[in-house]
């Protein structure tokens, strides 16, 4: 039994620190989110979020708090484009029983997967340039010396 509670302890832990990522990431556009059902509802949030992550990929102007479905489908089109498998449709955001927490979830693990290789590729890159730099500085001495000598021999 204590294992059960622990592990229910850990999700709610974890599901805590999901809602926090989302407020966080959404706070520049004065969304307010409170939970995993209704400040989902109208697609503002996902579009905040999704902007958020991915620049200019939602026309925040755009967004339209009396049309749900206009905002739900900019968002899932905007993750779309980036590469997001979602399965979300947007009739699914009016469901009484829908839940948003595994696509959400699945946003985090996208976003953090692809925005951490992306700075691994642009370490390697970095590291390269730095190593070709250093190696253009050596062959710049290594010229400088040879005509110094040069003109030594002369």
């Amino acid at each position: 039994m204590s294992v059960d509670l622990r592990l229910n302890d850990t999700k709610k832990r974890g599901i805590d620190a999901l809602l926090l990522w989302c407020k966080k990431q959404t706070k520049d556009n004065q969304i307010t989110i409170s939970d995993f059902s209704s400040s989902w509802k109208d697609g503002t949030a996902l579009c905040s979020l999704l902007n958020k992550l991915y620049p200019n990929s939602v026309d925040l102007n755009q967004i339209d708090n009396s049309n749900a479905i206009k905002n739900i489908n900019m968002a899932l089109d905007a993750g779309r484009k980036n590469g997001l498998s979602l399965t979300l449709q947007n009739e699914d955001f009016f469901e009484e029983d829908f839940d948003i927490l595994p696509h959400l979830l699945k946003i985090y693990q996208f976003y953090s997967t692809n925005s951490s290789e992306k700075k691994k590729r642009r370490s390697r890159r970095t590291q390269s340039l730095l190593k070709r730099i250093e190696q253009l500085e050596e062959t710049n001495e290594r010229l400088k010396y040879e005509a110094t000598y040069a003109k030594g021999l002369s």
